[in-house]
């Protein structure tokens, strides 16, 4: 009986120290020539050292390493997780198990720190996109457009023309708060100052109020 407890204690402390002495840290898998898939991963966080043609991500570092967080064995326990790490930056995708998909790669952070974004930047609150700074499909526009829950309701950019176009939707208007405005002129002297032609379809009578300078006259 003695020996038995003996034999039951000694298991017990060998146990213990296997488990006190297991790793506390993730182990790097030298895998650079394989590009993985969703469904190796199953329920681990596996780090791996690969070239970085193999796991997809442009630019030019030779190496990099690819970290992936796997919650569960199958896609009911929803996507995978994966970071890249490469001198360019930090990038993150999803996987998904069973159609065995990868994501497309985001860059989260640059080596400069500069934050560059691939596809839209959103600023949200809650559910809400307020705004988003973007291109369009064809990267013809570049543009700010600001949204409440249901609409646009203003934006400015660059048109396909070369036009810088500042626009106000559903309501509104649109104000200049302070400073002078130059149209022409990097250093208006008044509220609006043009140094060019004015032309207008048609004109308020009697005037407002307050004077109208002109330092340039033309007759047609």
């Amino acid at each position: 009986m003695m020996t038995k407890r003996i034999v039951l204690l000694t298991a017990g402390l060998l146990a213990g120290e296997i488990a006190f002495s297991q790793s506390t840290y993730v182990q790097i898998n030298d895998t650079r020539n394989y590009s993985s898939s969703p469904n190796e991963y199953n329920q681990e966080i596996r780090g791996e050292f690969k070239l970085r043609t193999a796991m997809g991500i442009s630019g030019t570092s030779l190496f990099g390493g690819q970290l992936t967080i796997a919650p569960w064995a199958d896609v009911s326990g929803n996507n995978i997780h994966q970071f890249g790490f490469i001198d360019e930056g930090l990038f993150y995708r999803q996987g998904t198990q069973g159609v065995n998909t990868l994501h497309p790669w985001t860059k989260l952070l640059t080596s400069t720190g500069l934050q560059n974004v691939n596809g839209k930047l959103f600023l949200s609150h809650a559910d809400d996109d307020l705004l988003t700074l973007q291109t369009t499909e064809t990267n013809s526009w570049a543009y700010m457009q600001f949204l409440d829950p249901t609409k646009r309701t203003a934006y400015f950019g660059v048109s396909t023309a070369n036009n810088l176009e500042i626009a106000k939707e559903h309501g509104g208007n649109i104000a200049l708060v302070g400073g002078n405005v130059g149209i022409g002129t990097l250093n208006p002297i008044y509220e609006l100052s043009v140094a060019g032609t004015v032309g207008a379809k048609k004109s308020k009578s009697p005037p407002p109020a307050g004077p109208i300078t002109y330092s340039k006259t033309t007759t047609n």
